[in-house]
């Protein structure tokens, strides 16, 4: 299967605290890692997860989080080690 990188082309230029930030993700990507990096925003999404290891695509960055991430960035500063993402628990 082909790659679609251009499915959702950049919107802005990388800009701003999160891209290139390290986060956990709770499952691991085909090559096994579980750290991504967060991407610049693409189409109609605020930010993309591709894997550390392998540059796989690993979803998008829901608004929650990225809105959670961005408020502990302005208040500490950029961690030095991957930010822990879950997933929601919804009954």
């Amino acid at each position: 299967m082909s790659e679609r990188r251009d499915l959702f082309p950049e919107t802005v230029p990388p800009a701003g605290p999160l891209p290139g930030l390290a986060v956990t993700l709770p499952d691991a990507c085909r090559c096994g890692s579980q750290v991504a990096r967060i991407g610049p925003p693409r189409g109609p999404h605020l930010a993309e997860l591709r894997c550390c290891t392998c540059e796989q695509h690993r979803g998008w960055l829901p608004r929650e989080a990225h809105q959670f991430v961005s408020e502990v960035v302005a208040k500490f500063g950029r961690p030095t080690e991957p930010i822990a993402i879950q997933r929601s628990r919804r009954p």
